[in-house]
C-alpha cells in the first residue's frame, strides 16, 4: 500500500514538473538588433529565415514606428476614423495564411509539417515548446501585412456605419494596437456590437431617441464594453492571441480604450468616459480567475456571463442612485473610482 502511494505522488510530481516547464518556456518573444543577423533571426530557441518579402526591421516596430511608416508611404496621409467591420475584414483573410500553433494537439498532419518545415524541420513537441515565441512572430507579421493594407487605402472612411459603428471608429494609433494581436480585432468587433446591443435593450426606454452621449446609457455602455473585452481577449478557449492573465488583459484593454478615447476632444465627456471604462475593467479584474478542474483538464476563464454582468451594472452602477451627476473634471475626479458618473441627464 505504502509503494503505491509512493508511485502515485511521484507520478503527481513529475507531472507538476513537466507542466511548469511547459510554461516557463511560454514567455513573449523579445527581438532586439542582436537577435537579427542577415536574413535569419531567432524566435525563442530557434533561429529561422526571416518570410520572403518581409523586411526582419518590422519584428522590432512598436506603435510610433508603425505609425512613422504608415505617415511616410500612405496614400492617404490623413488618417480618418476606420470602421471596426472594414479592419475585421482586413484582418481575416491575412489571419488565415497562418497556423494557429496555441493548440499543438489539434493540428493536422500537414500543418504540422508546415510549421516544422518553416522553423528547420522542428518535432512537434519542439513546435509546442516554442508556441508562444511562433505566435508573436506571426503576429507581427501579420501586423506588418495589415498597416501595408491600411498604406494602400485611398480613404480609410468607412462607407458602411451601423449603429455600433459610431463609438467604435478607430484612430492610427488605437488600429496599430489592436492589430499587435490581429486575431484579436473580431473579438474587438464583437464586444462592440455586443455592448451596443445590451445599452439598447436596457436603456431605449429611458431615451427614445437613442441618444447615449454623456449619460447614465453612456456610463453602462463604458463599463460593460471594457468589461466584455477583457472577457473576449483573455477566453483561453478561444484561437490565437488571447491573453491567459487576467492583470495583463485589463492592461491591454487599458491601453487599447485609452487610445480611443483619446480621439475626443470635449475634455469632460474624455473624463467620464476614462473614469468609467476603469470600472469595467475593475469588475473583470475582481470577478474573474482562471480554474482547472484537474490536473490535466483545460484551463477555463471563469467570470460573470454577459447577462450577469449587465444586470449587475444596471443596476448597481447606473440606476438613478448610484451613478453620479458632475459638472466639471474635478467633480469626476473627486469620486470614488468604482463609482458610475455621468455629465448630462
Amino acid at each position: 500500500m505504502k509503494l503505491s502511494r509512493i508511485k502515485f505522488y511521484l507520478i503527481i510530481i513529475i507531472a507538476l514538473t513537466l507542466n511548469s516547464c511547459k510554461k516557463n518556456n511560454n514567455k513573449p518573444l523579445t527581438i532586439n538588433s542582436n537577435t537579427i543577423e542577415n536574413d535569419s533571426i531567432k524566435v525563442g530557441n530557434l533561429i529561422i529565415k526571416m518570410r520572403e518579402g518581409y523586411d526582419p526591421k518590422i519584428l522590432t516596430f512598436n506603435e510610433n514606428d508603425w505609425s512613422n511608416y504608415y505617415q511616410k508611404h500612405a496614400r492617404n496621409k490623413n488618417f480618418n476614423q476606420l470602421s471596426i467591420d472594414d479592419l475585421d475584414s482586413i484582418s481575416k483573410p491575412i489571419i488565415n495564411q497562418f497556423i494557429d500553433v496555441s493548440e499543438v494537439d489539434s493540428l493536422s498532419k500537414e500543418e504540422l509539417n508546415e510549421v516544422s518545415k518553416e522553423f528547420g524541420g522542428i518535432s512537434k513537441e519542439e513546435i509546442e515548446e516554442n508556441s508562444a515565441e511562433i505566435i508573436d512572430y506571426y503576429n507581427k507579421l501579420m501586423q506588418f501585412q495589415i498597416v501595408e493594407t491600411l498604406v494602400d487605402l485611398r480613404t480609410t472612411k468607412g462607407a458602411y456605419e451601423p449603429d455600433y459603428i459610431k463609438f467604435t471608429t478607430l484612430n492610427l494609433r488605437e488600429t496599430l494596437i489592436i492589430s499587435r494581436r490581429p486575431a484579436l480585432i473580431s473579438e474587438y468587433k464583437k464586444a462592440a456590437i455586443t455592448a451596443w446591443d445590451y445599452t439598447k435593450k436596457n436603456w431605449s426606454s429611458f431615451y427614445k431617441d437613442l441618444n447615449f452621449t454623456d449619460n447614465r446609457a453612456d456610463a453602462y455602455r463604458h463599463i460593460i464594453w471594457n468589461y466584455l473585452l477583457c472577457k473576449y481577449f483573455a477566453d483561453p478557449q478561444k484561437t490565437i492571441g488571447r491573453i491567459t492573465n487576467i492583470t495583463e488583459c485589463t492592461n491591454y484593454v487599458k491601453e487599447l480604450t485609452d487610445a480611443h478615447e483619446n480621439y475626443t476632444n470635449n475634455e469632460l465627456s474624455h473624463a467620464m468616459d476614462f473614469h468609467n471604462n476603469y470600472i469595467g475593467r475593475y469588475l473583470f479584474e475582481t470577478k474573474a480567475n482562471y480554474k482547472k478542474s484537474c490536473l490535466f483538464c483545460i484551463t477555463r476563464l471563469i467570470c460573470p456571463s454577459e447577462t450577469e454582468i449587465s444586470n449587475i451594472i444596471f443596476y448597481q452602477k447606473c440606476s438613478e442612485a448610484n451613478n453620479i451627476k458632475c459638472k466639471n473634471i474635478e467633480e469626476i475626479n473627486s469620486q470614488n473610482s468604482i463609482t458610475a458618473v455621468r455629465v448630462t441627464d
